[in-house]
C-alpha cells in the first residue's frame, strides 16, 4: 500500500481471514444469490409468504445453511452450503463465490492508506470518547473497582430474585389457603347453636 513515508503496517493473518469470512457471509451477498437464483427455486415452501417475510425467512434459512470456517494453520477458508439437492447447493456456492470476488475487488480497489488511516483515527476518537464517558460515570457513581462492583451487584440481584421467587411462592400458597377458607366459610350457616339443653333443670 501507499505508506507515504510512514512505517509499514503489520497485518495479522487470522484477522485478515476473518475479514474475508465476514465479506463472504454478508447479507447483501446472500440477497444477491437469492435474487439471481430465485427464492422459490431454493426454498419453494416459502412461496406462500408475503414478499417481506419471504425475503427475511429465505435469508435466515440461507444463513443457517451456509458455513464459512477458517482452516487452522493455513490461509484457506472452507465454505459449505447445505441443501437437499446437491446440484443446486453447488450452484449456490458458485454464485456466492462469484459475488464475493466481485464485492471483494470493489472493497479493496477503493481502499488506500489514507482512507484506512482516516477510519482508524475516527475509530480512535470514538474509543477515546467512550473511555471518557466511562471515566465520568465512574466518578459520578463513585466506582473504584468496576469488576468487583459488577460482581457484587450481580450477587445482590441474584439474592433479590431468590427472595422475590420465595415471596411469590408464599403469596401463591396464601392465596390458595384463602380460597379454601372462603369456600369453607360459604358452607357454614349464619346461625350456630352453641349449646342445647334437653333435660329438665
Amino acid at each position: 500500500g501507499e505508506t507515504q513515508g510512514g512505517s509499514p503496517v503489520a497485518y495479522d493473518r487470522e484477522q485478515i481471514l476473518m475479514a474475508e469470512a465476514k465479506i463472504l457471509g454478508s447479507r447483501d451477498l446472500k440477497e444477491s444469490v437469492l435474487a439471481k437464483l430465485g427464492t422459490a427455486t431454493l426454498y419453494p415452501h416459502l412461496a406462500g409468504l408475503p414478499t417481506d417475510r419471504q425475503r427475511e425467512a429465505a435469508v435466515l434459512a440461507f444463513d443457517n445453511a451456509l458455513q464459512a470456517e477458517l482452516l487452522k494453520g493455513s490461509n484457506l477458508l472452507q465454505v459449505a452450503f447445505t441443501h437437499k439437492e446437491p446440484q443446486l447447493a453447488a450452484q449456490v456456492l458458485n454464485t456466492l463465490i462469484d459475488a464475493y470476488l466481485s464485492k471483494r475487488s470493489v472493497i479493496f480497489a477503493s481502499a488506500s492508506y489514507g482512507t484506512a488511516e482516516a477510519e482508524f483515527n475516527q475509530r480512535k476518537q470514538q474509543l477515546d470518547a467512550a473511555e471518557q464517558r466511562i471515566a465520568k460515570l465512574k466518578g459520578e457513581r463513585r466506582i473504584r473497582a468496576f469488576g468487583e462492583e459488577q460482581t457484587l451487584l450481580l450477587a445482590q440481584r441474584n439474592a433479590i430474585e431468590m427472595k422475590l421467587a420465595d415471596a411469590s411462592l408464599q403469596m401463591s400458597q396464601s392465596a390458595s389457603r384463602a380460597s379454601a377458607l372462603r369456600e369453607g366459610l360459604a358452607s357454614v350457616s349464619g346461625d350456630v347453636t352453641l349449646s342445647s339443653e334437653t333435660q329438665r333443670s
